[in-house]
């Protein structure tokens, strides 16, 4: 369980500098346009102190003393077994999730979100979209700037009056371990997965959103079943879970069949209490 705490905080880590990378980086963009065009004549001089602004750059040294704060915790014995306060039911021998909280936990003050849907549905796209939201304030600042990616993504997108269909890609989708393009209809995310974030810039309130393997996998009952197991196996490990949430497909009128049987045994594994 230490190794799984570890590698936990070490994703955290991970998406707070890919964020950070992504600032840093559109940033440096923005100023070597802003120094083309004034060499040309085409702005002024003093665009440029509203890139480098002090809610800017306030901004960097938040996000920068937070992944600092991170590193040190993971660097201190004393701080690490501090911060392993799961609670776990696996002594019991069944797979019971327990959403009742017996111990205050330093994971008490993150609200868990677990997101569940059909194999396709845009489960990790949505990760990506909400880490974006956060980022840029506005959809013009999010235009002008390279997109937050967290995890590799590509889905279809038809366009026009012909319904032209596109395959939209972002990251690296031949550098990903976790995720499976190669075989369409199966679920691409591979393993459970969770993404925390920090709202309104403090660590004080924290989000984590753990992505799951989808349901309704092509290969039938049986990997539904196997995919199913990770995912009661990691949020046993938490303390606590706040809340589930299912997406659909906007087309789809119903629930799938397979879908559904897999979501009522999933809520079937939660205690009452």
């Amino acid at each position: 369980m230490l190794n799984e705490h570890l590698e936990e905080q070490l994703y955290e880590i991970q998406i707070q500098w890919i964020i950070l990378k992504n600032l840093y980086e559109n940033d440096i963009k923005q100023l070597k346009q802003l120094i083309t065009n004034i060499r040309y004549g085409q702005c002024n001089i003093s665009i440029i102190d509203k890139i480098l602004s002090q809610r800017r750059r306030k901004n960097f040294d938040d996000r920068i003393n937070r992944i600092t704060e991170k590193m040190n915790n993971i660097t201190t014995p004393g701080q690490v077994i501090t911060d392993l306060k799961l609670s776990s039911n696996k002594d019991s021998g069944e797979k019971k999730i327990s959403k009742k909280e017996e111990n205050v936990s330093s994971t008490s003050d993150i609200t868990n979100i677990l997101l569940l849907g059909e194999t396709g549905v845009g489960k990790s796209t949505f990760i990506n979209a909400f880490a974006n939201y956060l980022t840029f304030n506005t959809l013009e600042e999010a235009q002008r700037n390279e997109p937050v990616v967290l995890m590799p993504v590509s889905f279809l997108m038809t366009t026009g009056d012909n319904f032209e269909e596109h395959i939209v890609k972002f990251g690296d989708i031949d550098d990903s371990n976790n995720e499976d393009f190669d075989h369409p209809g199966q679920s691409v995310t591979q393993h459970c997965k969770a993404y925390v974030f920090y709202l309104n810039g403090t660590d004080q309130q924290k989000l984590r959103i753990i992505d799951t393997p989808g349901f309704g996998d092509t290969r039938g009952i049986e990997q539904d079943d196997l995919n199913m197991e990770p995912i009661l196996e990691y949020v046993n490990n938490l303390s606590h879970l706040n809340a589930i949430c299912f997406l659909l497909k906007p087309n789809a009128s119903r629930l799938n069949i397979s879908f559904r049987s897999c979501i009522t045994h999933l809520l079937s594994q939660f205690n009452v209490d």
